[in-house]
């Protein structure tokens, strides 16, 4: 069986100091599949600072905070573009070339950050983003909630540093969920690459189905070679994950996004989000 091909790699940036690090990986993962690297910045309209103005503040000082939002707007696309167009030259991609695998293309698009990352996403065979947290926690977080639970494809979150091969030791994180199962099938190209996949799972494996055995035989469907590891369930389950990915010597680990609705939103769950503050590397999910 052939596994699906990564012709195209979308890479949002948000202005944030990891940014470099973030189109790094995108470049360096686009190099290893000769995928096409689109950049992406969702601007914010000026006006819709507005909305967190308190009320009975004059035109003038509205029209202040809007200008001034404008400003900061364009600080951080010009910031996200250098970051990209840097990325792009190091790794021999010229950007604004026509489409096709190797070339790459930068697009600012107005509107707000979570939806616009998530429609731009839906037609990318995998979306880059720097991990939730680090400088920027809030606006990292609103675009991973936004690729992960509304554009249908995989997200890799960079790690702080751009990793020369993301997929040379693999770590699973398996529990059976539909979610899981996603993020393989996500992760299909980079397990093809890797030297060792280890199939991680938490607690009574004879209560996961498919089970990590199950789990085992669908990978060498794809001849991909991989070996089974279990924890005892006595902490967080986010917290053995990486602890488990840690002891593997793991350069990328692969799990299911977990969210509960929250005013009509996804946010991300407790186990996940202990993964993404705690893993140190990139980390493939899907919902």
């Amino acid at each position: 069986m052939t596994a699906m091909r990564i012709r195209k790699i979308l890479v949002a940036l948000t202005g944030a100091d990891s940014d470099s690090a973030t189109a790094e990986t995108a470049c360096t993962v686009g190099g290893l599949f000769a995928a096409r690297v689109e950049g992406l910045f969702a601007r914010p309209r000026p006006e819709d600072a507005i909305a967190f103005v308190g009320e009975g503040m004059s035109s003038a000082v509205v029209g202040e905070i809007v200008e001034a939002a404008a400003k900061e707007t364009k600080a951080r696309a010009d910031k996200a573009g250098a970051a990209f167009a840097a990325a792009c030259k190091a790794h021999g991609y010229t950007i604004g070339e026509a489409g096709g695998s190797g070339t790459a293309a930068w697009s600012e698009v107005e509107g707000l950050t979570d939806v616009v990352i998530a429609e731009h996403g839906r037609l990318a065979d995998l979306v880059v983003l720097g991990h939730p947290g680090g400088d920027e926690p809030d606006r990292t977080s609103i675009a991973v909630e936004g690729a992960l639970f509304d554009s249908g494809t995989p997200v890799l979150l960079a790690g702080p540093k751009a990793a020369a091969e993301p997929s040379s030791s693999v770590v699973i994180a398996w529990d059976g969920s539909a979610r899981a199962a996603a993020a393989v099938r996500g992760a299909l190209p980079f397990l093809k690459r890797a030297k060792s996949v280890l199939i991680l799972s938490i607690g009574n494996v004879d209560e996961i189905v498919p089970s990590p055995a199950d789990l085992v035989d669908y990978l060498a469907l794809h001849d991909i070679h991989a070996t089974t590891s279990t924890m005892k369930a006595d902490g967080a389950a986010g917290e053995r994950i990486v602890e488990g990915a840690a002891a593997e010597g793991a350069t990328l680990l692969v799990m299911g996004a977990y969210g509960h609705s929250r005013l009509r939103e996804m946010v991300l769950g407790g186990a996940t989000r202990s993964v993404l503050d705690k893993a140190g590397l990139p980390v493939l999910m899907a919902h």
